[in-house]
């Protein structure tokens, strides 16, 4: 066999050089006519970008990458925008999947509304329970809390729940009361069973809910798996690659496990687990998991309930009900042991607080142990009630917010009825910007809808995905287009220790990118209202396609 030895090899190369030869490194897909905003730290913008085994090479002029590698695959993007994958920094990510099989009452402008839904449900789904999930009294002309007198009437022996859309309230019936052994002296610290003449209306405030909970029985894997997958094609549709599932359980980790060893899951989720003794216990001894595109990294602790059931825990009384200040789910002293146990692990804490006293405790305990807990980057998820005292950057430093811009506009029409002037420091984005340095956005889906646009639109404008308010609610505390782009790709990322692998289109990172003819940094609000994904692509792999 003819060997060239090694000094006329060189001499080739150079020869080669001379005359004009080029080696190309190889590729496998290389997008061209592009406006790719990278989301780097310098917010480049490239009009190309080539990747290889899902990797991101290179971003930069077409010409240059064209000259350097031989990509198998070429497209050609026509001048649409590339973005890195949406990350939604807070949702209920298998909350929502296991919701698709719940009567939907979202809309209903009544309680007979509520009603109607849940009867026509009830002749097609023949489970022992009946649940539904989705009505907010706010939403309602009479904005009072329900009663179960009906419930009672229509389903005496079936037992029935109704979730509040926030998650934080129930409406059981009789029935499902009695399974769960709650009567009108069953006291639950953190919780509320509402009563009315010294008998319970079926209303369950917070903590309250879990003993009803626990009664229902719980999806079949193989029900489950469909339903995940589902949700995951609806995010796809809508550009989101990577989710930060919010309170978590065990055994749906473990489910969620074995979907990526069966390699059914492509989209990446941050799993928060969700703040059960049990479950601490168990990942505190166990540690975080990195396992395909499943990262268990964090806990996601409750300090408070929600505003639209008066759960949330106030300085002062609520403006619409002065007997009430809402209240905390766990004590200071139960949240400070639970910090002090998790500050010594590697898992990050991530704290519901709504309230402004609520809120208050949360930041004045961490910055407690912040010094000894370096790097961890707690975050305060929601932060949406704030005194103007607890919105400086001293306190605020090393803390992460992780806000959700729809609710503003979910609760503007009542948000101030409820909280009087303390609305001069609630949904302020803005502040927390520059308090923090930093934000993470998300939806709460299925709290709000599942779309990451309305996040975008919200934080930006300060309207709902109809444009109301026209005038935008407390535009003041609007944030930059740039701003709220980065709190869906590169700062939610960093939210979840995976700023290395995603979040933007850099070289050496996942190559999770959407394609959309709609520019978000320059085109108007009218055009950016009609933005849709034309492809969503997970690891250099095209998952989604506009039909």
């Amino acid at each position: 066999m003819f060997r060239i030895c090694a000094p006329y090899k060189l001499i080739i190369f150079v020869l080669c050089l001379s005359m004009g030869c080029t080696f190309k490194q190889p590729a496998d897909l290389c997008i061209i006519n592009a406006r790719i905003y990278t989301c780097d730290t310098l917010f480049e913008i490239a009009e190309a970008m080539v990747i290889k085994n899902g990797i991101v090479l290179a971003t930069g002029k077409a010409e240059a990458l064209q000259h350097t590698y031989a990509c198998t695959k070429v497209i050609d993007a026509h001048g649409l925008c590339v973005y890195p994958g949406f990350i939604d920094a807070h949702c209920h990510f298998t909350g929502y999947a296991n919701d698709l099989y719940k009567c939907n009452l979202k809309g209903t402008s009544s309680f007979s509304a509520v009603i109607k839904r849940v009867s026509e449900y009830a002749k097609t789904h023949t489970t022992e329970w009946i649940y539904g999930r989705g009505w907010d009294q706010n939403d309602w002309n009479i904005q009072e809390f329900p009663d179960n007198t009906e419930l009672n009437a229509l389903f005496p022996d079936r037992p029935v729940i109704l979730k509040r859309i926030d998650g934080h309230a129930i409406l059981a019936n009789a029935a499902a009361l009695k399974r769960a052994g709650i009567h009108s002296g069953t006291k639950i610290a953190g919780g509320e069973v509402v009563l009315k003449n010294g008998k319970p209306t079926g209303l369950l405030i917070d903590n309250a809910m879990q003993a009803i909970e626990r009664c229902v029985p719980e999806l079949p894997d193989s029900v489950f798996s469909r339903y995940i997958k589902q949700t995951e094609m609806q995010c796809m549709a809508l550009g989101l690659t990577s989710v930060h599932d919010c309170g978590v359980s065990t055994r749906v980790i473990q489910q969620l496990k074995k979907l990526y060893d069966s390699n059914s899951l492509s989209i990446s989720i941050y799993a928060l687990i969700q703040d059960q003794p049990e479950d601490i216990s168990y990942w505190l001894k166990q540690g975080p998991l990195q396992y395909k595109g499943l990262h268990v990294g964090a806990f996601k602790i409750y300090a408070d309930g929600a505003l639209g059931s008066r759960g949330a825990c106030l300085k002062k009384p609520y403006w619409d009900a002065l007997d009430q200040y809402g209240f905390m789910l766990q004590s200071p002293k139960q949240l400070e042991e639970k910090i002090k146990r998790i500050r010594t692990s590697p898992f990050q804490i991530c704290t519901h607080a709504i309230g402004d006293s609520a809120n208050h405790t949360i930041l004045h305990l961490y910055q407690k142990y912040i010094a000894s807990a370096q790097k961890k980057r707690w975050r305060i998820e929601h932060a949406q009630v704030l005194d103007f005292k607890d919105l400086t950057n001293t306190l605020w430093r090393g803390i992460i917010p992780s806000v959700q811009p729809t609710h503003a506009l979910s609760d503007y029409l009542w948000a101030e009825k409820r909280i009087g002037i303390r609305i001069q420091g609630a949904y302020a984005y803005a502040s927390l910007l520059r308090a923090s340095n930093i934000i993470a956005l998300g939806t709460d889906f299925p709290v709000e809808d599942i779309n990451p646009l309305h996040t975008f639109i919200a934080a930006v404008f300060r309207t709902d995905a109809h444009g109301i308010p026209v005038s935008g609610f407390r535009k003041n505390e609007a944030i930059s287009r740039t701003q709220a782009l980065l709190g869906m790709t590169r700062w939610a990322a960093y939210a979840a220790f995976e700023e290395q692998v995603r979040g933007s289109l850099e070289p050496g990172k996942h190559a999770d990118f959407i394609l959309s003819s709609v520019d978000l940094l320059q085109d108007s609000e009218a055009e950016i209202r009609q933005f849709k994904v034309a492809s969503t692509f997970i690891k250099g792999r095209r998952m989604y396609a506009e039909k």
